[in-house]
């Protein structure tokens, strides 16, 4: 499986790949300006010819710069101890230059070797499409993570350079998606919500040592000096918010109507990897695992069509234990229930009375209270450990939660929830699993995601 990171400006992809590089150590990870088989973002890309006048131009750096080097042919081939010289390749291959790794002071040499990128109309549409769709054709790798490697650079020219249309961008990706065929990759998506937001926090964070401006300055001459940019009087804030939405609904709609099979959308700033990498059908093995024979419970196939149940998950590695706080007066208490077992099934019956054979003198029970008296209740449950990333993850979760009628709309139920999945993760449990439930909405405030849907007929 390969994975490609993706979203606008800020939206937290350098993030999101480090992240997923530490969970993935044996990956390969390509990031802006390294040496990547597929993408070109500061990367020099010279005929032979090229190469070497820029050679004999900066001489005093041709060993840096053969060091940074690299061609097409040795790509394509997958050679990792490849000569760098390029002296075994024949007159028409092209040398991939990493420039922003060469480490000189010689003023210019950076702006001297930009020229030769493919981005921003330096090349025709034309070659611009080969070469991308060329080095995807060509692409054998496995197991190796791509940040911006798909939409951004490749989309930014396509808008602001080429000023292509939003049908001609979908019909170049639906070339792409021929081109990538049958190949395992997922393309994570980090969807921003408030673009003005996002940038602000950027024109915030990226600043020198004296707090002056860096990126936002580069960002906005980039804009306005682009063709689309210049016909459209582009010069102000609003004008790059325009751009970027555009750029995030674009975006989204290649993704559900060019790679629906392939795309994972997550919340900039907010998402469970440990959750969501997961295909529907890895999770549905798990529950099969945790509930054979589910489906043939007569109880189970009542559960009609138009009305599906959800199965929801918590990673509980990165927990945020107060993602959800409420404040209640002092006769509002939480804890452990140890009082008569007759007193907990009278609550129970007041919620689903089909409950209150669940509950036994051995089950692990967790109350909200008001003036001692049960508010809201719920099991804490094992579901054993199962296997997911290659590993052996321990699984548990509340159950059979219910709060009493009196007592609801307070925040008692879900403060009760939020500890339980508290005291899951101080007993070392991997995932927090909530099991047939229809209050998706209520148990997302705590950061459970939906998983898996189903009604009588399996899984939806």
């Amino acid at each position: 499986m390969n994975y490609f990171i993706e979203g606008i400006q800020g939206a937290g992809k350098s993030t999101l790949t480090g992240r997923l590089a530490e969970r993935m150590p044996e990956y390969k990870v390509f990031r802006e300006g390294d040496h990547n088989p597929v993408e070109l973002a500061w990367c020099s890309y010279m005929t032979k010819e090229q190469y070497e006048s820029i050679l004999n131009k900066y001489a005093p750096l041709a060993d840096e710069i053969k060091a940074n080097v690299i061609t097409e042919a040795e790509y394509i081939c997958n050679k990792t101890d490849a000569s760098r010289d390029g002296s075994n390749d024949s007159d028409d291959s092209r040398y991939v230059l990493t420039y922003t790794r060469v480490i000189t002071y010689i003023p210019g040499i950076n702006k001297d070797l930009e020229q030769y990128e493919i981005y921003n109309g330096r090349v025709s549409r034309e070659d611009f499409e080969k070469i991308i769709l060329s080095r995807y054709n060509n692409w054998k790798g496995d197991d190796q993570i791509f940040e911006c490697s798909i939409f951004q650079n490749i989309i930014e020219s396509q808008i602001l350079y080429y000023e292509m249309t939003d049908e001609e961008i979908l019909d170049f990706y639906r070339r792409l998606r021929e081109v990538l065929g049958e190949r395992e990759y997922k393309i994570l998506y980090l969807e921003v919500d408030d673009i003005a937001e996002s940038i602000n926090i950027i024109r915030r964070e990226r600043v020198d040592a004296d707090g002056n401006e860096m990126w936002y300055p580069l960002m906005m001459e980039y804009l306005k000096q682009s063709p689309y940019g210049q016909r459209n009087g582009w010069k102000g804030f609003e004008d790059l918010v325009s751009h970027l939405e555009h750029r995030r609904e674009l975006e989204l709609r290649i993704l559900k109507e060019v790679f629906p099979e392939h795309a994972v959308i997550l919340k900039s700033k907010s998402y469970d990897l440990s959750v969501e990498l997961l295909s529907a059908e890895q999770w549905a093995a798990i529950f099969n695992e945790i509930h054979p024979g589910f489906f043939d419970r007569d109880y189970v196939k009542r559960v009609a069509d138009d009305e599906p149940a959800s199965e929801m998950f918590m990673g509980l590695e990165n927990m945020n234990a107060c993602s959800y706080e409420k404040s209640f007066p002092e006769n509002i208490t939480f804890g452990y229930y140890e009082g008569d077992m007759e007193e907990l099934k009278d609550a129970v019956e007041k919620v689903i009375p089909h409950w209150i054979p669940l509950f036994t003198e051995n089950s692990r029970v967790y109350c909200g209270f008001a003036d001692g008296k049960i508010a809201s209740f719920c099991m804490i449950e094992d579901f054993g450990e199962h296997i997911i990333y290659g590993r052996k993850c321990r699984i548990g979760g509340p159950g059979c939660v219910g709060t009493l009628p009196e007592y609801r709309d307070r925040g008692i139920g879900l403060t009760m929830v939020r500890n339980v999945t508290g005291i899951l993760k101080e007993e070392l449990y991997d995932y927090s699993y909530i099991h047939y439930t229809y209050e998706t909405a209520w148990y997302a405030k705590l950061g459970y995601r939906t998983v898996l849907r189903w009604n009588g007929k399996g899984f939806v």
